[in-house]
């Protein structure tokens, strides 16, 4: 499957070879309407009363002590 070009960059580097003089206004305008709209989720915000809810933080990070020794938490 052949797949498809977004980036306006390349679309003009591919089209200055054949002859094309302009600049990158024309592409970029082009590619606007070509371009897939891109949604985000939307967060649903809840508030519960103290007590009711737990929260936890999975990330990890390193530092290092006032001895120089590496932790990681």
């Amino acid at each position: 499957m052949k797949q498809c070009v977004l980036n306006a960059v390349r679309i003009r580097r591919e089209l200055v070879p054949k002859g094309y003089a302009g600049g990158l206004t024309i592409p970029r305008e082009f590619m606007t309407s070509h371009r897939p709209v891109y949604t985000t989720k939307v967060t649903l915000r809840f508030e519960t009363e103290p007590g009711q809810q737990a929260q936890v933080d999975v990330g990890h990070f390193t530092y290092r002590d006032s001895e120089g020794r590496l932790w990681k938490i």
